[in-house]
């Protein structure tokens, strides 16, 4: 009889960096960051990526450009982990990734940021048509910029009593840092005053 024994050894894994602070961004919209996985030992190690559960999910949806890889012994291996909020708010959310065979807990990443929506500009705030005549139509074009990475959609309304006031388009999407006309045509009816508020919300 020959006895036989063997030592498991399994290399202990560093992540660089371990978190990134995204400042703002914007919901929807898919982010990179690059990740070294260092193992400074000579002997090879496996990593993996652990699935989000659904409360993660929730929050963001983070994706690694591959679920598992070895890392040579003092070398290093690249990782791109994606990034999108699903939700408006301040955000930090890690993901981890476990070393086969480790007894120690996994490798922690995290990403901070504060997602948000579209960010939308103006060509005026305020409409004057001034003194027009009775029954002759007038158009204004109010200019609305998107400013993001992201599409926004909208919907217009105009807070008035009245039905001289119309809009076009009512409802749409602006891509991504483009512009929308919007224009705004009076009727008048009668000889007075006539007032509203427009009303754009955006998601």
């Amino acid at each position: 009889e020959i006895p036989i024994t063997a030592n498991c050894i399994c290399p202990t894994l560093r992540l660089k960096p371990e978190s990134v602070d995204l400042n703002d961004s914007f919901i929807g919209y898919k982010y990179t960051q690059r990740l070294s996985i260092k193992n400074e030992s000579p002997y090879p190690a496996k990593y993996e990526f652990i699935p989000q559960d659904s409360k993660s999910k929730s929050q963001a949806l983070i994706e690694p450009d591959r679920d598992t890889g070895i890392v040579m012994p003092d070398s290093d291996a690249k990782v791109i982990l994606s990034f999108t909020t699903q939700k408006i708010g301040a955000i930090a959310l890690s993901c981890f990734f476990r070393v086969f065979g480790s007894d120690n807990g996994p490798m922690q990443f995290t990403f901070n940021t504060n997602s948000i929506g579209p960010l939308i500009s103006l060509s005026t705030t305020k409409i004057n048509f001034g003194s027009i005549p009775v029954l002759i139509s007038k158009t204004y074009e109010l200019k609305v910029t998107n400013n993001s990475l992201i599409p926004a959609n909208f919907r217009s309304t105009i807070d008035t009593t009245t039905d001289v006031f119309t809009i076009d388009p009512v409802e749409g999407t602006i891509p991504p840092n483009s512009m929308l006309p919007i224009h705004v045509t009076v009727l008048l009816n009668d000889i007075m005053t006539f007032s509203g508020n427009l009303k754009l919300c955006f998601d």
